[in-house]
């Protein structure tokens, strides 16, 4: 139609601008352009400048006593990096989160703490900054995926067979000639703890009726 033009500019925003965000507690997060521009590595090095207040992220491709790993948030485009006793070191205010324009100098990302913010508090920053602690944050690339193979394993075998506390078994067994015991045993169980329980009393009271048959 003449005099009109389709609008093409989204997501172009951000694509190109380069954003950190400093997260309550210290985790120091990136988008996409500017975990790009530093050439997407796998670790970083923190440095501050004390006279100007610049923070500094300076990518590394290997782990050393100076580097932090890079961790990407869940299946978004932001990834995040431990920065809790940066933060507290340098005396950097993480009580709110908030935004921050990047710029790049060389190859590192540079964040002038005195250039306008944005607070990033939210519903969903919240959620980010729940979910990652600064110890997953600090593992090294891979010990996250078995760590959360074992807690789910272990959650899976826990739930298929939840354990019944030992002096909860013995006043179960007792409670076979109590019955106000052996209610009171089974007031205090979970649906699938109850079902152990009961089964338990059926195949007890099952070989006793095969003893009095010997």
């Amino acid at each position: 139609m003449d005099g009109f033009e389709v609008f093409e500019k989204y997501h172009s925003r951000s694509i190109k601008e380069l954003y950190v965000t400093i997260q309550k507690r210290g985790t120091i997060s990136l988008n996409r352009a500017s975990f790009r521009a530093m050439g997407s590595p796998k670790f970083a090095e923190l440095l501050f400048n004390r006279s100007k207040r610049l923070i500094a992220i300076r990518p590394a491709n290997t782990a050393s006593g100076r580097t932090v790993p890079i961790r990407r948030q869940g299946h978004s485009e932001s990834y995040l990096i431990a920065g809790l006793t940066f933060t507290k070191e340098y005396d950097i205010d993480s009580s709110v989160a908030r935004r921050f324009v990047a710029t790049m100098e060389g190859n590192m990302l540079v964040i002038d703490l005195n250039s306008p913010s944005t607070d990033a508090t939210g519903p969903r920053a919240r959620i980010d900054d729940s979910e990652a602690t600064q110890e997953e944050l600090f593992s090294q690339p891979g010990q996250e995926t078995v760590s959360q193979e074992v807690v789910s394993n272990k959650g899976a075998v826990e739930q298929s067979h939840p354990p019944i506390e030992p002096e909860m078994t013995a006043t179960i067994n007792k409670g076979i000639d109590d019955a106000d015991a052996l209610a009171n045993a089974l007031s205090q169980l979970g649906e699938e703890e109850l079902r152990r329980a009961l089964l338990e009393l059926l195949l007890k009271g099952k070989d006793q009726d095969a003893n009095k048959v010997k």
